[in-house]
């Protein structure tokens, strides 16, 4: 489960929403009375599982690739918060006890900082990128203009 997803906001989610109207439509098949020959029936109803079973599948992988997509970002920033911390750790090493070592450590602060933002920004777009791709229909063809 993603660190910032909530049981609330992913039982409000469009996906699991549109998982649970499959499972509910895929139960009604199966448990409406009969209507037409036995054929037809069994046709219905395995149709309904198939239904059921793919809304499933969907939505276990589509919420996979949003997990991933979290970790690969999670992933990225620990690296820069390692790197970052490293620079400030040598700064410190080779600083010299005057004043020119805590200007030395506020410099290498100030880099080691902008290097986890240069990470969180990169998190955030490949998320975002991950997000768009998971909402943009396979099939999708683009719009003729005028």
């Amino acid at each position: 489960m993603a660190q910032d997803g909530t049981l609330g906001r992913r039982l409000l989610s469009r996906k699991f929403l549109m998982a649970l109207a499959a499972q509910v439509a895929g139960m009604v098949v199966l448990i409406a009375p009969e209507q037409g020959d036995a054929w037809s029936n069994v046709i219905m109803q395995a149709a309904a599982l198939a239904v059921m079973i793919l809304a499933a599948l969907g939505y276990i992988a589509t919420e996979g690739s949003i997990d991933r997509a979290y970790a690969t970002a999670d992933g990225r920033v620990f690296e820069a918060r390692l790197a970052a911390d490293a620079k400030v750790f040598e700064a410190r090493a080779n600083a010299d006890a005057s004043r020119s070592h805590d200007h030395k450590i506020a410099e290498a602060q100030v880099l080691a900082d902008a290097r986890v933002a240069d990470a969180l920004v990169l998190a955030d777009a490949k998320l975002a990128d991950a997000k768009l791709a998971d909402a943009k229909p396979a099939d999708a063809k683009p719009a003729d203009g005028p």
